[in-house]
């Protein structure tokens, strides 16, 4: 290494690394998930933090399902409306602006009993949070999570034996 420094200009730092001809062994290769934890069922997920929510639908989308993404309660709402299809789980971040998770899933229960809900969110401390660990139907997935933590999670939501169980309430 080699540090360059002038008064009114800066300074200049080289780093020399050596230079490697053969791939690291220890270097640890990802694997696709497992088929274990893929499926095709229809996914909406609700997340106001856009990193976040494409993050997942693509982590969703390379494991087999179908996924509509929406960025507010509202716009889930609006896309419920309007899919005609199967609306197998909903994933919805608990703390948003304007219509939260929770709100989200009592619109979708009242409209689609048979739809799943899974709540993410970085607040497990949050009232909705607590009610929703009141009801044994609704599923928690808390942030930060891994892809694999996101697959496993989803794919254990639409294993479970019970039903989707009672409707959420206020």
């Amino acid at each position: 290494m080699a540090v360059e420094t002038e008064v009114g200009r800066g300074s200049l730092f080289t780093v020399y690394l050596p230079r490697v001809e053969e791939a690291d062994e220890g270097r640890v290769e990802v694997e696709p998930p497992s088929k274990t934890a893929c499926g095709s069922e229809t996914v909406l997920i609700v997340e106001d933090e856009q990193e976040v929510r494409r993050l997942a639908a693509e982590v969703l989308e390379a494991a087999g399902y179908q996924v509509l993404e929406a960025a507010s309660g509202e716009e889930a709402l609006a896309i419920l409306d309007r899919h005609d299809g199967p609306l197998d789980l909903v994933i919805a971040d608990v703390v948003m602006p304007g219509s939260s998770g929770w709100n989200v899933a009592l619109s979708v229960r009242e409209r689609r009993p048979e739809t799943r809900v899974l709540f993410v969110s970085g607040y497990t401390e949050h009232p909705g949070i607590e009610r929703a660990l009141a009801q044994s139907e609704i599923a928690l997935l808390a942030k930060p999570f891994t892809c694999d933590l996101l697959l496993e999670t989803v794919r254990g939501v639409f294993e479970s034996r019970t039903a989707p169980g009672r409707q959420p309430t206020a």
